[in-house]
């Protein structure tokens, strides 16, 4: 979710023309934006930025059901 409330969650052109869902997140160390394909969702990754290993959220996560964006 971004700090206007609108949920960052947004699919992505593969090279084989589908759909890739991607996750979209800030690392909850440093803030850094980031993203990772949504079969990462409940992996551990590291922070580009900081290096800190944390959770992939789920493509769900950061919007409650029923939420516009």
């Amino acid at each position: 979710m971004t700090a206007d409330g609108s949920c960052t969650n947004r699919g992505r052109q593969g090279g084989g023309g589908h759909q890739q869902k991607v996750i979209q997140y800030n690392c909850p160390t440093c803030g850094r934006s980031l993203d990772n394909p949504s079969h990462m969702a409940g992996r551990n990754d590291e922070c580009d930025g900081c290096g800190y290993v944390h959770l992939v959220p789920a493509e769900d996560s950061c919007c409650p059901q029923g939420w516009p964006g």
